[in-house]
C-alpha cells in the first residue's frame, strides 16, 4: 500500500489518552470556577479564564491527536481534535450558565457574547499552531514543549507591553483580552476587541493552510494543489492588514501615540507634565506648580533624598484615558517607568498625593518593578501619605471601620486576593491605618525594607500577625465622632467587584445609562439604570441612578415613588437617633439623595412645609458636605418669602442656563444683603472661572454672616481657592491662616494648613513655563 492510500485511510474515532486527562483537568477546572465568586458565572471574567485555558487545551490536544492518528489526513485528525476541544469547553459553558442561573442569572443575551468572541476563535488558533507543529520533523516531547513556548511568548508579548509602555490592557489573539484595573467596572465588546479576535482567525488560518503545505510536501509522491497556497496568501494578508489596523483602533498604545493626542508637554525641576495642548497657560502652571509641590512634600514624608523625576500624564477625560492607557475611572501609576496617569482635576488634584507616593517609593520596591511584594504595604503607603481623608484622620477611619465590625484581618487578606475581594474602601483605608501606625513607632529604614521584601519579622522584629494584633487593640483608644460612625455604617458595608451581583454587566449599563443622561437622552438612560437596577437585585446604588433618570426625563411621580422606596429601604435608621451602641446598617447617601428628590418635588408642586420638613431631615442627618449645603441653602430660600420664587427656579426647577443665572441676579438686586445669594453667586462664578468677582462676592457673604457654619466653611474654602487660582498666593495664605472658621475639623485643619504651604510654594515657583507642543490632535470622544 503507497503512502498516498496510506493518508486516505479513515479516521479512527478512538481518541487518544491525553484527551481524558484534558477531560478531568477540565471537570476539576470548572469546578473550582463555578465555586468562586464573579469568575463563576458568566461574563467577562469566566469567558477568559476559558480562554487561557482551552487555549491550552486546544494545542496540546493537536498534537496529540496527530500523534495518536498520524496517518490520516491532516484535516481529518485536526477537526477530530479542535470539535473534541469545543465538546470540552461547550460543557464548561454549560456549567457556569447553570451556576449563573442558580445564583440569579445576569442577561444571558449579554453574557453569551462573551464566551463566543473570546474563548472561540482562541480554541481554532490553539489547534492551528497545534496543527502547524505536528507537521514538523520534531520529537512529540519536543512539540508539545514548543507550544507551551508559543503559549509564553504570546503572555510574554503582554508582559513586555504592560512593562515598557503606558498601558494596563493588553489584546492578544491567542490568550484573550485584559481590560486594566479591575476598579473599572464597565467591560464591553467593542471593535477593537473584535478585530484583535478576527486576527486570531486570520493567524489560524494561515497555520492550517501552512500545516497542509508541509503534510503535502512530506507526501510519497508529494501532491500540489493551489488551495492551500492560496489560502495561505489570504490569511497572510489578512494578519498583516489586522496587525497594521490595530494600533489604530487602540489595540496597543506607546508614549509618542499619547503625546500626539494630548499635544503639550511643560517640564519642572522634578516632574515632566504632559497635558492637553488647549490647556491655557495658567492653568497649566497651576497644574506643574499642584505636582512639583507634592513632589516636594511626599518625598519629605517619605524621608527620600534626591529622588528620580517622573513624568505625569493629564487627559481631557476618563473616556480619552480609558481609550489610551486602559484605565477609565481608575488614576493610576506606573511605579517602574516613574509615571502617573490621571483624568485632568483643577489643583489640588484630589488623587496626587497617593499616585506620587507610588512612584517615589519605586527605589524601595522589587528591582525592575518599583512596589512591594505585599499588595497591601503597596497601597497602604501611599493611603497613609495622605494623611487625612474628608474630615478625618487615616487612623480615625480605621478605628471607625472597627467600631462597626468592618475591619479586615490584614493578616489574613496580605495576599493579592485577599486585598481584591474586599471592596477598595475597607482595603485601603485598613493598610493605610495599619502603615500610618507603623510609621509612627519605627524608623524609615525599616518601612523601605518591608515595602522591599514584605518580611514584617525581618524589619521590625515582630510577625505581621503580632503587630496586627497590637494596631487592632490601639485603635480602641481612638474615639470615633458619631458623624464619622455613621459614614462608616454606610460606606464599609458596599459590596467589592467579587462581591457584587452582575457586576461587569451593572457596570457597563450604569456606565451606558451614565452618557446617555449626559448627552440629555433622560429616557434611555431611565431603561438603562432601570436594567442595572433589575439585574444588581435591587441595589439602592442603581436605584439612585434611577431616580436622578426620572426626574430629568420629568417623570416625577415615578421619581418620587423611587424615592420614597429608597428611604424607607436605607435611610428610617440614619435619618433617627439610634439606640446607644446599635448598629446602624443602610445606604446612608442615597437615603440622602432621596430624600433631597422628595424635598425638591415637594418644592416644585409649592409644598413648601413638606419641603422644609425634608431639606432639614438632609440638613440634620444626610450625608455629604455638598448634600447639606443643599439643603440648608433650600431651608433659606424657603424661610425668605421675598425671593423664593427665584431661587426656587434657580435650585430645583430645569431652566436653561441663561435664565438660572437671570434668577440669581434678580435674587440678589431684591436682596443685596442676603448673604447665601452671595455664596452662590460667588461659587457659580469660581465655578465659571471669573475669579475676581467669585471673590467678592464670597467677601461679602462671609461679612454678612452666613446662616450655617457649613456655608461658612465653604464659602471660606472657595474664597481661599479663588485667590489661588486667580494668581494671588498671598491673599489666599492669608485666608487659609488667618481668617479660619472656628470649630474646624481636624481634618479641614490639616487641609488648611496645607493649603498654606501651597500658596507659600507657588508665591516662590517661576512666573511663567515653557510649554512646547508635540504636535497631532486630542479628542474627548
Amino acid at each position: 500500500m503507497t503512502n498516498r492510500a496510506t493518508h486516505s485511510a479513515p479516521l479512527s474515532g478512538r481518541a487518544p489518552r491525553a484527551f481524558r486527562w484534558w477531560c478531568v483537568a477540565t471537570g476539576i477546572l470548572t469546578a473550582v470556577q463555578i465555586a468562586l465568586p464573579l469568575v463563576g458565572v458568566p461574563g467577562y471574567e469566566a469567558a477568559e479564564i476559558q480562554t487561557i485555558w482551552f487555549a491550552t487545551v486546544a494545542g496540546h490536544l493537536a498534537i496529540a491527536w496527530r500523534r495518536h492518528h498520524a496517518h490520516t489526513p491532516l484535516l481529518a485528525s485536526t477537526s477530530a481534535s479542535a470539535l473534541a476541544t469545543a465538546g470540552l469547553w461547550i460543557a464548561c459553558v454549560a456549567a457556569v450558565f447553570a451556576a449563573g442561573i442558580a445564583r440569579g442569572a445576569c442577561d444571558a443575551s449579554r453574557d453569551v457574547w462573551w464566551f463566543l468572541v473570546l474563548p472561540a476563535p482562541a480554541i481554532v488558533l490553539g489547534t492551528a499552531w497545534g496543527a502547524f507543529l505536528s507537521s514538523l520533523p520534531m520529537s512529540p516531547r519536543r512539540t508539545h514543549l514548543a507550544y507551551v513556548g508559543i503559549v509564553a511568548a504570546h503572555l510574554a508579548w503582554e508582559l513586555v507591553g504592560i512593562r515598557t509602555e503606558a498601558m494596563t490592557f493588553a489584546y492578544n489573539a491567542l490568550l484573550g483580552y485584559f481590560p486594566g484595573p479591575v476598579y473599572d467596572r464597565a467591560v464591553r465588546i467593542t471593535v477593537t476587541l473584535a478585530a484583535s479576535r478576527a486576527l486570531a482567525l486570520a493567524e489560524a488560518t494561515a497555520l492550517f493552510a501552512l500545516a497542509a503545505l508541509i503534510a503535502r510536501r512530506r507526501e510519497s509522491p508529494p501532491t500540489h494543489s493551489v488551495a492551500p497556497i492560496a489560502t495561505l496568501f489570504a490569511g497572510v494578508a489578512a494578519t498583516i492588514a489586522l496587525a497594521v489596523i490595530g494600533p489604530r483602533l487602540d489595540a496597543s498604545t506607546d508614549r509618542a501615540k499619547i503625546d500626539a493626542t494630548l499635544g503639550a508637554i511643560a517640564r519642572g525641576p522634578n516632574v515632566t507634565m504632559h497635558v492637553p495642548e488647549d490647556t491655557p497657560p495658567d492653568e497649566a502652571r497651576l497644574l506643574l506648580i499642584d505636582l512639583e509641590h507634592r513632589f516636594s512634600r511626599q518625598t519629605k514624608w517619605l524621608g527620600l533624598d534626591h529622588p528620580e523625576p517622573v513624568d505625569a500624564y493629564y487627559y481631557r477625560s476618563a473616556r480619552e484615558k480609558k481609550r489610551l492607557t486602559g484605565a477609565g475611572d481608575t488614576q493610576w501609576a506606573s511605579c517602574w517607568n516613574r509615571e502617573m496617569h490621571m483624568t485632568v482635576e483643577r489643583p489640588p488634584h484630589t488623587v496626587l498625593k497617593h499616585e506620587v507616593v507610588h512612584v517615589l517609593a519605586e527605589p524601595w520596591g522589587l528591582p525592575g518593578l518599583g512596589f512591594s511584594r505585599v499588595l497591601g504595604i503597596t497601597e497602604g503607603l501611599a493611603v497613609a501619605s495622605e494623611v487625612w481623608r474628608e474630615d478625618w484622620t487615616i487612623p480615625d477611619w480605621a478605628a471607625a471601620m472597627k467600631s462597626v465590625g468592618r475591619l479586615p484581618d490584614l493578616a489574613d487578606i496580605s495576599g493579592p486576593t485577599g486585598f481584591w475581594r474586599l471592596s477598595g474602601t475597607r482595603s485601603y483605608l485598613a493598610w493605610g491605618g495599619f502603615l500610618t501606625w507603623l510609621r509612627e513607632r519605627h524608623s524609615t529604614d525599616a518601612l523601605a525594607r518591608v515595602y522591599r521584601t514584605g518580611d514584617f519579622s525581618e524589619a521590625f522584629g515582630k510577625s505581621l500577625r503580632e503587630l496586627v494584633d497590637e494596631w487592632e487593640v490601639s485603635l480602641d483608644a481612638i474615639a470615633v465622632p458619631p458623624d464619622l460612625g455613621r459614614v462608616a455604617a454606610y460606606r464599609f458595608f458596599r459590596p467589592s467587584l467579587f462581591e457584587g451581583r452582575c457586576a461587569r454587566t451593572v457596570g457597563t449599563l450604569e456606565e451606558d445609562g451614565a452618557r446617555a443622561l449626559e448627552a440629555g437622552r433622560a429616557q434611555k438612560s431611565v431603561r438603562l439604570f432601570g436594567d442595572a437596577l433589575d439585574l444588581s437585585g435591587g441595589d439602592s446604588r442603581h436605584r439612585r441612578d434611577l431616580m436622578a433618570a426620572l426626574v430629568a426625563a420629568r417623570r416625577l411621580d415615578e421619581a418620587e415613588r423611587e424615592a420614597a422606596e429608597i428611604f424607607a429601604a436605607e435611610g428610617s435608621e440614619f435619618f433617627a437617633t439610634p439606640e446607644p451602641g446599635k448598629p446602624v446598617r443602610g445606604n446612608l447617601l442615597a437615603a440622602t439623595q432621596a430624600r433631597l428628590t422628595q424635598a425638591a418635588l415637594a418644592w416644585r408642586r409649592s409644598d413648601l412645609d413638606a419641603a422644609r420638613r425634608l431639606y432639614d431631615d438632609v440638613r440634620s442627618f444626610g450625608m455629604g458636605d455638598g448634600n447639606r449645603r443643599e439643603a440648608i441653602v433650600a431651608i433659606y430660600a424657603l424661610d425668605t418669602a421675598s425671593i423664593e420664587p427665584l431661587l426656587r427656579r434657580y435650585l430645583v426647577e430645569p431652566d436653561a442656563e441663561g435664565a438660572r443665572w437671570h434668577d440669581l441676579h434678580a435674587a440678589l438686586d431684591a436682596r443685596p444683603d442676603a448673604a447665601v445669594v452671595r455664596y452662590l453667586l460667588g461659587r457659580r462664578l469660581f465655578g465659571a472661572r471669573r475669579f475676581d468677582d467669585a471673590t467678592s462676592h464670597l467677601d461679602a457673604a462671609l461679612a454678612l454672616d452666613l446662616p450655617d457654619d457649613a456655608l461658612t466653611r465653604e464659602a471660606w474654602r472657595t474664597l481661599g481657592r479663588a485667590y489661588y487660582e486667580a494668581g494671588r498666593f498671598a491673599d489666599a495664605a492669608v485666608v487659609f491662616s488667618e481668617r479660619r472658621p472656628a470649630n474646624l475639623s481636624e481634618g479641614a485643619r490639616l487641609d488648611a494648613d496645607e493649603w498654606v504651604d501651597r500658596c507659600l510654594f507657588a508665591a516662590a515657583f517661576p512666573p511663567t513655563i515653557q510649554i512646547d507642543l508635540v504636535g497631532g490632535t486630542g479628542d474627548d470622544d
